[in-house]
């Protein structure tokens, strides 16, 4: 799994919250939806609506929501004949994030975000 913020939406400095949009790039195995590939004329992999495979779950730490929210039912996955899946998934969370703004703007915050798989 990779995560790339894409956009922070908010910085909430009274709070310690910040709001922003991310996605995950996201690989799995699932063997039971695996295939060979000379039985349907060579094709090795194909694109499928995400609602219809098994997904793991995501849990981002010092979130607000608790679990990352779910994907939207328009997503699609990668699938592959052995079995390996991708996805990315676009997430937008409010989470956590203590500002220390005594030097600002002559300063250099950091947020650390926590995913944990279920």
């Amino acid at each position: 799994m990779r995560a790339s913020l894409y956009q922070i939406v908010d910085l909430d400095q009274r709070n310690n919250l910040a709001t922003l949009t991310a996605y995950f790039d996201v690989w799995w195995n699932d063997p039971f939806i695996a295939w060979n590939s000379t039985d349907f004329s060579g094709i090795s992999q194909q694109f499928v609506p995400l609602r219809w495979l098994w997904r793991p779950e995501f849990y981002l730490y010092h979130s607000i929501q608790g679990r990352v929210p779910d994907v939207a039912p328009d997503m699609s996955a990668e699938v592959h004949e052995d079995g390996r899946v991708r996805a990315f998934l676009p997430i937008t969370a409010r989470a956590l994030c203590p500002l220390n703004l005594k030097y600002a703007p002559f300063d250099t915050q950091n947020c650390s975000f926590f995913v944990s798989l279920f």
